[in-house]
């Protein structure tokens, strides 16, 4: 927004200001000082208007104990300095001034401190609203989704030592009386493709470290860490501290030792999935260099050692009839085996959210309440909600792919909303009001969104049409976007001189190159259907659900429904579930998941009065 002057604004000694929307002269420059000056005070919270903006001070600051909790509690922004416990508060009781479901929108860069911020949010709420007649668990157990998700999908990068890689809307539900009654969570984009690969400098997800740990490994098959090559780093010195916290968050939650007992055995074969390597025989076709690489991951998986091998090697179709397989060349069984890992890794993640909603959702604690007969549960819906929406910071690597666009995609629709609500609503009401407010700007970006999200001829829309020919590639597809949207100024074309398919996009945040390649693969995210048979006939129940999954179109899982001793009837006849009516089925495109994911989340936030913190990285 252009910088002008307020009438009856505040000038003071730089730094003494709490609301820099009230200074004479607002401009980029004064900002900065502004907030510079304010940080070296340890004053890391700073409102301009109905922003608050957080810098990371990158350590422990004494402003987060329950005496400042009840500082914030039911008070004006006014009577406190800023603190993210001012927004937290004012969701909270806005919820009954406004009648109206309330959201905070934690933006900013890789390493700003969004996470954390997010959770000090969460824990102000659940401080002030109490779960009343659904008990103190519930409180408890809401607190440790928090670490039980970061040790699933956090990881280290080059930006940050505990970077989110996916991104997730938690709502809080009350009741008419302000207890909260349940949550429920949306996770979007898991970059499931750091299980397979990282780039220099990067880890894995933190909670395959955690495995190495274990007082038990052995029966895991493992041993150390430098004998599993995509896991790129060595556990760090507080490894056992966080596996503890992580067994502690998930008994609290709610998994039973089972569930827990298979989830890691799921996460060691995909640990052991990347020590399978491959050879090729006298015609091409793949070997697997070492069986007994197989034995742990079959074990681990409860599935046939000899069907997983063969499904790691060849995939079986029938045409017109007749029974083919199919053998694969080297490169694509090592394709074949990270798909899998993918595939185990990201279904696991999402398995874990639809668990955790199953756990907290308000129907169960109605019914808990209620001392566990149906006839006595309370059937109150929730009232209201807040929304708290954590999401991966804007990305620009030396090299950007498909994850980076997608990344990048959600914050500029979280920048079009920004800019809805406080730029085109306010020219709005200023209009109506009859005021000049000709000199005040902003850059839109509308544009942009409908390049990437338009239709037929969207970037993603271009890219899923590609996705759809086999003989399409990553080039051809660039191809594509280039003859359609070289005019616009936000697409920049780079040619082929850099020996991959390559273009960049001038984002709102500054311009990113893409390379391109494996973006068409990485759009499909196919998995052959003998290795998703050959899951179906895991003897973890756990392991099935999450293949015989729907997969739905905004990418989350719905686990199929399991009672236990029950089987499916239908007039009187048990109907037994075939592997091959899920197994052979197509998944939504990445992309098609993600547009559809983002447009969710966009139209649940526009029904939320928003509140904004813009996270910073000094």
């Amino acid at each position: 927004m252009a910088s002008e002057s307020l009438p009856g604004a505040a000038s003071a000694e730089p730094g003494k200001t709490d609301d820099l929307s009230t200074l004479t002269n607002l401009s980029e420059d004064t900002l900065l000082t502004e907030l510079g000056v304010r940080y070296q005070d340890d004053n890391i919270y700073t409102f301009v208007g109905d922003i608050l903006v957080a810098v990371n001070p990158f350590k422990q600051l004494p402003i987060y104990d329950a005496k400042t909790r009840e500082q914030y509690s039911n008070k004006q922004r006014w009577e406190n300095k800023p603190h993210v416990y001012t927004v937290a508060d004012a969701c909270y009781h806005n919820l009954f001034e406004q009648r109206k479901n309330q959201c905070a929108i934690i933006s900013g860069e890789s390493g700003a401190g969004k996470t954390e911020s997010a959770k000090f949010i969460l824990k102000h709420i659940i401080d002030q609203c109490k779960a009343g007649s659904y008990g103190t668990n519930l409180e408890e157990q809401i607190l440790k989704i928090s670490p039980l998700l970061e040790a699933f999908g956090n990881a280290t990068t080059v930006m940050n030592h505990n970077s989110s890689r996916f991104g997730k809307y938690t709502r809080l539900l009350f009741d008419n009386k302000g207890s909260v009654m349940g949550i429920q969570l949306s996770e979007y984009l898991l970059e499931k493709s750091r299980v397979v690969e990282q780039t220099g400098g990067e880890r894995n997800f933190h909670v395959l470290y955690y495995l190495f740990s274990k007082s038990d490994k052995a029966d895991f098959f493992l041993t150390v860490p430098d004998d599993f090559p995509t896991l790129g780093g060595q556990i760090k010195a507080d490894n056992a501290e966080m596996l503890a916290e992580l067994i502690d968050a998930m008994e609290t939650v709610g998994f039973d030792e089972e569930s827990q007992k298979v989830l890691f055995s799921v996460l060691a074969a995909v640990v052991h999935l990347g020590a399978v390597e491959f050879d090729s025989d006298a015609e091409e076709h793949a070997t697997i260099r070492d069986m007994t690489k197989i034995a742990p991951i079959a074990t681990l998986l409860q599935v046939s050692e000899e069907v997983l091998a063969q499904s790691l090697l060849g995939l079986n179709t029938v045409t017109r009839g007749e029974h083919i397989r199919r053998l694969y060349t080297a490169p694509q069984a090592y394709d074949c085996r990270d798909a899998l890992a993918k595939a185990l890794y990201a279904s696991l993640f999402g398995w874990i959210v639809s668990r955790v909603n199953e756990l907290l959702a308000p129907e169960l604690h109605q019914r808990k309440a209620a001392g566990g007969r149906p006839g006595k549960a309370m059937s109150v819906a929730p009232s209201f909600e807040i929304g708290v929406l954590d999401i991966f910071g804007f990305e620009n690597f030396n090299n950007n792919s498909f994850e980076q666009m997608c990344i990048n995609l959600a914050h500029e629709q979280l920048q079009y909303f920004f800019n809805r609500h406080t730029f085109l609503l306010e020219l709005d009401e200023y209009e109506k009001e009859g005021i000049d407010a000709k000199r005040v700007s902003f850059k839109d970006n509308q544009d942009l969104i409908n390049m990437f999200l338009g239709k037929p001829v969207g970037l993603l829309a271009l890219l899923d049409t590609q996705s759809n020919f086999p003989q399409s590639t990553d080039q051809t597809m660039v191809d594509l976007f280039v003859q359609e949207h070289s005019s616009n100024e936000a697409f920049v074309p780079l040619g082929t001189a850099r020996g991959h398919p390559a273009f960049a996009i001038a984002h709102f945040a500054g311009k990113v190159e893409y390379n391109a390649e494996k973006f068409l693969e990485k759009n499909r995210d196919n998995l052959a259907g003998d290795i998703v048979e050959c899951m179906q006939e895991s003897k973890h129940e756990i392991v099935q659900d999450i293949f015989f999954a729907e997969i739905l179109n905004t990418g989350q899982i719905r686990p199929r429904a399991r009672k236990d001793g029950s089987v499916r009837m239908h007039r009187g006849k048990e109907i037994k579930e075939e592997a091959g009516n899920t197994a052979r089925r197509r998944a939504p495109t990445l992309a098609t998941q993600f547009r559809n994911s983002l447009d969710v989340l966009v139209k649940r936030m526009t029904a939320c009065y928003p509140h904004f913190v813009r996270c910073i990285k000094p």
